[in-house]
Parts: C-alpha cells; sequence; structure tokens
C-alpha cells in the first residue's frame, strides 16, 4: 500500500555547527546512503539505505547516544521506532514488528501488508489488502495490540484505507475512499473507540491526515480543486487551520510533537519536493537549509525537537539530523 522510495546513493558524513543550531548528515555506509523515516525521544533513528540488487533496501537503526548503526538485514523497510526499541515497518511483501532484543515478527493476514507507526505501548497501525487482484478488492486500516490482537479500524467495501500515524492514546489518523484508489482520498480520526470518517478540510478535493500527538493534534495535507497541496493542522477546538511555505505548490506536514512543532516538505513544482520546513508553536515557518541539496524532506521529530530528515544532491542520498 505505501510505497518504498527510489534509494540513491551516498558517502560521507558531516557534522556542521550552526550557531545555536546543529545540523548533521551521515550515511549508514559508503555505498548504500541512508533514507531515514522515524526518530524516538533518545534520538534513535530508523530507515533504509541501498544493497544489493539495485534499490533493493536495507534497513538500520542509527543509535542517538553513539551514532553508530545496527543493520537489520536485507528487504527490510523500517518505518517507525519508539521509545523501547520496538521497530514496525515492511519486510519483503510483509509488516513486521521488531521487539528489542528479540526477533521480527511478520503479519502475513491479507496482502502487501504494511505497519506505518508505533506508540510507547507497543500499540501499531498499518494497511492489507484483501482479495487482491479481485473486483472485490479492498484496503484495509488496523490497530494491533502489543500481543498480536488485530482490530479492523475501516474497511470500505471494494474502497481502500490506511493508518498513518497513532499516539500514545491510541487515537489513529489515515485516510480511506470508497473506490481501491486512494488519490484522492477522506480523512478519519480514530479516538476512544469510535470512527470519524468524515475528517476533512472544508471544501478538500483530498485530505491526507499523517500524524497526530498526545495533545490530540493532527497535521496533514489537503488538496484543492487547482491541484495544489496545502498543510493543514486540527485541534479539537480550532477545527482545521490550512498553511503554505511560501510561494509553493505543495506544503505536506508529516509529523508533529507535543510541543506543537511541524516538520514536512514542499515543492515548487508538482510532485516534486525540493525543501525540507519548520514550523513552531507560534506559526513562525522556518525552512532547513542543508548545504549542496538539491531537494530534501524533514520525515520526523522528538519530544526533544530534534529533526530527522533526508536530502539529495546530484549524485547523493543522505540522512540528516538537525537541532534548532
Amino acid at each position: 500500500m505505501r510505497s518504498i522510495p527510489k534509494l540513491l546513493l551516498v558517502f560521507a558524513t558531516l557534522s556542521i555547527g550552526l550557531a545555536a543550531q546543529t545540523l548533521t548528515t551521515f550515511a549508514v555506509n559508503p555505498e548504500g546512503g541512508a533514507y531515514p523515516t522515524g526518530i524516538n525521544d533518545n534520538g534513535d533513528v530508523v530507515g533504509a539505505y541501498g544493497c544489493g540488487q539495485p534499490e533493493e533496501p536495507c534497513g538500520f537503526l542509527r543509535y542517538g547516544s553513539t551514532g553508530t548503526v545496527k543493520h537489520l538485514g536485507a528487504k527490510v523497510f523500517p518505518w517507525a521506532v519508539n521509545n523501547s526499541h520496538e521497530i514496525v515497518g515492511t519486510y519483503r511483501i510483509s509488516a513486521f514488528y521488531w521487539p528489542f532484543g528479540g526477533t521480527k515478527v511478520q503479519f502475513l493476514r491479507g496482502d502487501h501488508p504494511s505497519a506505518t507507526a508505533v506508540n510507547t505501548a507497543g500499540y501499531l497501525v498499518g494497511s492489507y489488502v484483501i482479495n487482491y487482484g479481485l473486483k472485490d478488492e479492498a484496503g484495509i486500516a488496523y490497530l494491533m495490540d502489543p500481543k498480536g490482537n488485530l482490530a479492523t479500524l475501516l474497511a470500505p467495501p471494494d474502497g481502500a484505507a490506511e493508518a498513518f500515524g497513532i499516539n500514545n492514546l491510541n487515537q489513529v489518523v489515515g485516510s480511506w475512499s470508497p473506490t481501491f484508489n486512494l488519490s484522492t482520498p477522506s480523512g478519519f480520526l480514530y479516538s476512544n473507540g469510535t470512527i470519524n470518517t468524515s475528517f476533512n478540510v472544508p471544501n478538500a478535493v483530498a485530505t491526507w491526515p499523517y500524524a497526530i500527538n498526545d495533545n490530540g493534534e493532527v497535521v496533514g495535507s489537503w488538496q484543492d480543486s487547482v491541484g495544489f497541496v496545502h498543510g493543514f493542522y486540527w485541534t479539537q477546538q480550532a477545527g482545521f487551520t490550512s498553511f503554505d511555505a511560501p510561494k509553493t505548490t505543495h506544503t505536506i506536514p508529516l509529523a508533529i510533537n507535543n510541543a506543537g512543532v511541524i516538520v514536512g516538505e514542499f515543492a515548487t513544482k508538482k510532485q516534486t519536493a525540493d525543501g525540507a520546513f519548520m514550523l513552531d508553536a507560534a506559526g513562525t515557518l522556518t525552512v532547513i537549509s542543508i548545504p549542496h541539496a538539491k531537494s530534501a524532506y524533514a520525515v520526523g521529530i522528538n519530544a526533544h525537537g530534534l529533526i530527522v530528515g533526508v536530502y539529495f544532491t546530484e549524485s547523493e542520498q543522505r540522512g540528516f539530523l538537525y537541532q534548532p
């Protein structure tokens, strides 16, 4: 369901001090680059790098305390890590859960399963497909507890649903569509045992809620009738607030911490990621500048404000850590 980004090659590790800010770039090995996907409050980062056959991913866990790397093996693509080093993601054509000190557990139910987020208690969310390739195929969004018990969150008949984010209250956000095509979905919010399937920005053609923090604040993106994509921030009290990075056609928030700091990507052309941004709780948007970068994504932020992302040069791909 959720696509794996194309992996390029990168080469070195570099740290740059910028006044009160710190930018650190890294590659997992001299030939495999790095594509970070998540960070926990310890500063531990998960992601993938190129290995073996062209575009084949190998997973990694980079420890925040030392910068050392644990290799997770071929065909492993981690999406998230919690504070207990429990990792979730995809392995071959299965979803996996990898507890600290244990071995990865594969979830084989359905076709093309994914595990996209995990909270501190070990609850995880993702999606899978039933009747794949048949007339009545459908995508299912699920919530799984630490014991492996699976609960269906949303199963639109002949449609599709994907769960993207979960907080420590087991509130979940994602997108769904009454058809199997998720190009213009609606959003959903699962909270306290009930699900709102009309969690949509007013007048939006499509809504993608990507992340929710422990205060119940949600961030994501929405598409207008012209095809431009905007960021949104939602609270129970204020509803939806739309925002854009200056002079862009696409603004895509991907993560929010409990302090209300939002990170993501923006683009000046459709479908082209040009830069990474941070939006603080006061509403100040900062472009995260990476020397020599052609484009960049900020994909995660932890409780201490440490931001993780990936950037590209003409020939290289590296991860970065940015501390404002």
